[in-house]
């Protein structure tokens, strides 16, 4: 965790984040030389990078919670089952293979995780197909939906009013449901990563939502105040 001393003024905001970027670009750098990754076309570098450093961002602006546990418990749960929703409408977390009818005999199962040949942002890529659930996430995906999941989080300890008034309540805050709404749509425009590196559009269109959804979000929260 930073120490929230450090960001209490702009020019030491201004420098860690610098200092963020510097480090993402070294070890990139170092990633790209040692992994034997291929990079043809820089725009496979960008989606992510505005993934992850837009998430920085906004979790660095916030201010700090102040607040006892056990009147967090019930907004971290809401947190973990926001991010779930998240992950299974944008085709991170979908059902396991016994919902599908395959079997061992007809479909890999088990744990890989991916790191060489996949571009720095995009590696590791992680997946999971098991009997119940079945998991395939792209790293910045993964620091994309987390980042969503805490401001909604953060959204429920501030606007806890709109949650416990009911489902009317939840579906009538444009934020919250929006990034479920943009999860959905992404996968719908094609989230695997051979569709991914032929067809920017869709990524395109997938970062558009990612950043707005982030907005919305973030925007009601409060902020640090220099």
């Amino acid at each position: 965790m930073v120490n929230p001393t450090l960001l209490n003024s702009p020019r030491n905001f201004l420098l860690l984040f610098i200092f963020i970027l510097l480090l993402e670009f070294l070890l990139s750098l170092v990633y790209v030389l040692y992994s034997g990754a291929i990079i043809t076309d820089p725009l496979i570098l960008l989606y992510p990078f505005i993934w992850i450093n837009s998430s920085i961002f906004v979790l660095l602006r916030i201010t700090p919670i102040n607040m006892e546990i056990p009147k967090r418990l019930l907004a971290f749960s809401f947190g973990i089952l926001y991010f779930l929703l998240l992950a299974y409408l944008g085709s991170i977390l979908d059902l396991g293979h016994i919902f599908h009818g395959h079997t061992v005999a007809n479909h890999e199962f088990g744990l890989r995780v991916v790191f060489s040949s996949m571009p720095p942002g995009w590696a590791p890529s992680i997946s999971y197909s098991g009997n119940f659930i079945s998991v395939y996430a792209l790293f910045f995906e993964f620091i994309g939906y987390s980042s969503l999941s805490y401001l909604f989080y953060r959204s429920v300890l501030n606007l806890d009013r709109f949650v416990f008034s009911g489902a009317i309540g939840f579906f009538s805050c444009v934020s919250c449901t929006w990034p479920l709404i943009g999860a959905h749509l992404s996968s719908i425009s094609g989230s695997t990563l051979p569709l991914f590196l032929s067809e920017h559009q869709s990524y395109g269109f997938s970062t558009l939502i990612f950043i707005t959804a982030l907005s919305l979000l973030f925007w009601n929260l409060p902020k640090r105040d220099f």
